[in-house]
């Protein structure tokens, strides 16, 4: 499902869709069930309510149950692409 392999401190190029955006270094990476994710990581994906975050997710993903793993990356910018 949602689980990847990143490393905190890891430089990482950050893209949306198809569109480059620049590249970002990793603060934090933590797994998280589906059951478990709270108001604060809705936020924190740039969503109101966990409902959309769960639709945005079916779209990349696929159905996906309550103990399905994600894999949570808090990243800072540290070059926009121009």
């Amino acid at each position: 499902m949602g689980v990847k392999d990143y490393k905190v401190g890891e430089t990482v190029k950050v893209v949306a869709g198809d569109e480059e955006i620049g590249f970002a270094r990793i603060e934090s990476v933590k797994l998280v069930r589906w059951k478990d994710i709270k108001d604060e990581d809705v936020i924190i994906e740039g969503m109101k309510r966990k409902k959309d975050l769960k639709r945005e997710l079916n779209r990349i993903y696929g159905k996906f149950d309550e103990d399905s793993l994600f894999t949570q990356v808090i990243f800072h910018m540290i070059k926009k692409k121009r």
